[in-house]
């Protein structure tokens, strides 16, 4: 009994897992090179740098939804890609300061929060890849510690191994039943 439970629990686990990978590759398949994934309109980052603390720390999960820039107001967080030619077109994720129009395009002023001074260009329209909806420090932390290949191989590879020994065993035993139907008339 506690077998067949095991054994139902992997093949759930290994249909949402293949489900999942399905669904990231299609998404990165799908993205233009330079261009951040984006899954029916939401992308996942992660904050590499402390600009955002204390609101938002190193390492964290950021959910981002792309947003029509006309709803964007002063306060909001956004992802965007730099219009800093130092930093070449990195996505960059800042606090809105102020909203203006220019040539009839929207304008955004950003600044992180750590940061003595609002970042010296201004962000395009176009140049937004939406506004943060969703934050998580702790599950940024677990998809760097997931990243790891000394976790993250152990993690695939365990419970694959576990369902490919219960179908073996299950083709066995099943086999060695029909066998034994087969001898006894």
């Amino acid at each position: 009994m506690f077998k067949k439970i095991v054994s139902k629990l992997l093949n759930l686990f290994s249909v949402l897992v293949c489900l999942l990978a399905v669904v990231i590759l299609l998404g990165v398949l799908t993205t233009r090179s330079g261009q951040v994934p984006s899954i029916g309109g939401y992308s996942m980052l992660r904050v590499l740098t402390a600009s955002m603390e204390p609101a938002i720390p190193v390492d964290s999960l950021l959910i981002v939804h792309e947003t029509p820039p006309e709803q964007i107001q002063p306060g909001d967080v956004i992802s965007f890609y730099s219009p800093d030619p130092d930093l070449q077109g990195a996505v960059n994720t800042h606090r809105v300061t102020a909203v203006s129009e220019q040539d009839g395009s929207l304008r955004f002023t950003t600044q992180g929060d750590a940061n003595a001074v609002s970042d010296e260009y201004p962000v395009s329209a176009e140049d937004m890849i939406g506004k943060v909806i969703f934050v998580s420090p702790w599950l940024g932390k677990l998809i760097r510690l997931i990243g790891n290949p000394l976790i993250y191989f152990p993690m695939i590879f365990i419970p694959l191994g576990l369902l490919v020994f219960f179908e073996i065993k299950n083709i066995i035993s099943t086999s060695k039943q029909i066998m034994e139907e087969e001898d006894d008339p």
